[in-house]
This record gives structure tokens, sequence and C-alpha cells, in this order.
């Protein structure tokens, strides 16, 4: 459904029809005018047995995310490979938007979130290849912990605006736990001064 000037998705557009279970494993909404998402939209598209490859909501105008948008009726983790919410325009993300959900890579680059919920990852946890993507998104300051519990190989945050770092913004995040090539980008930012602590 990509690239098709979609500009409003109904609630029930992705719901199975009696017992007819679906078996999509990849949804593009890529490329659309898409300005919000009804809550429970994707229930039962990601309330499944198989692996959902891709979700590809970039590109859009999104101004937010509700709470559930990933949420299950099992309350089952979903696990995928890819989530693109690049280049709409998020201002913000609610606390525990990503809770429940297992995924390889997120892509946020090119947004306008300012600022971040101090628990907007909470209870996102990443598989393999394991990418945060930040960059591009105006972004002034990062909350203590932030990143606490998520092990990633590479987090980037380059292209912001991030004049410092809180000492705790770290705190918590395994990087590189079981991969070589982990990469931490924070080039082309607006840091003035780098606590002792910022890396500890």
């Amino acid at each position: 459904l990509a690239k098709r000037n979609i500009t409003e998705i109904l609630p029930d557009a992705f719901l199975a029809a009696g017992r007819v279970r679906s078996r999509v494993t990849s949804l593009s909404l890529r490329g659309n005018h898409l300005t919000e998402l009804p809550e429970g939209l994707f229930v039962d598209l990601l309330d499944q047995d198989f692996i959902i490859t891709s979700l590809d909501l970039g590109y859009n105008r999104l101004m937010a995310l509700s709470a559930g948008v990933f949420q299950t009726r099992s309350a089952r983790k979903v696990r995928m490979d890819s989530l693109h919410l690049e280049s709409n325009h998020f201002t913000t993300l609610p606390a525990g938007v990503f809770k429940g959900v297992e995924v390889d890579q997120v892509y946020l680059r090119n947004n306008n979130l300012t600022q971040l919920h101090a628990e907007a990852f909470h209870g996102l946890t990443f598989g393999q290849n394991r990418t945060l993507d930040i960059s591009q998104t105006n972004l002034r300051q990062l909350p203590p912990k932030v990143f606490d519990g998520l092990e990633l190989d590479r987090l980037y945050l380059q292209n912001n605006n991030l004049s410092q770092l809180h000492p705790e913004t770290f705190h918590g995040l395994m990087l590189c736990y079981s991969s070589n090539d982990c990469i931490l980008d924070i080039s082309h930012n607006q840091l003035q001064v780098l606590h002792a602590e910022a890396f500890h």
C-alpha cells in the first residue's frame, strides 16, 4: 500500500474476518499522507505465530503514536525484523509505546523529536543486527537512562541539536554486547562539554 496517496485508514482495515487469520509477513504504508493511526489498527496483524519481516510507516505525516499501537489482544510479544517510522512529523513518543515489541532495527530518523520521554523505549527489546536510528530529529536533550535496558550494536544520534549529555544518558545501555560491528554516532551535534562519566 505504499505511495497510494492514502490520507486515512479506518480502525477495522486490517482486522481478520471471523476466524480467518491473516498471514501477512510484511506491510508497507510508506510514502502516503497519513497523519494518525487508529488505536488497535495492527492488532490482528501482530498477533501471529510468525515474524513480521517489516512494518513500514515511513515518509508519512504522522504526528503521534498511541501508546497501544503495537499491542496485541493476547499481550504476547510482537516480533519483527524492522520498524520504519522515519520521515514523519513526530514531536514526541509516549512512554512504553514499544512495550512488548522485539525488533532488529528501529528507524526514527528525520522527525521532529525535540525531546524523548524518559521511558519511550521501556519494554522494547532487540534481536539481531540491533539498530536504533534517532538521527536528524532535532533532539535538544536526552533524559537520564533513556536507553536503560537496551542491548544495541548501532545507536545513531548524529545531526541533532544536542548541546550536552547527562552523566546518566547511557546508563544501563548495553552496547556491542555480542558484536564487533558496533557504532555510537553522536557527530554533528552542538556538544560543548562532556561530563567525565558520560560513557561510564
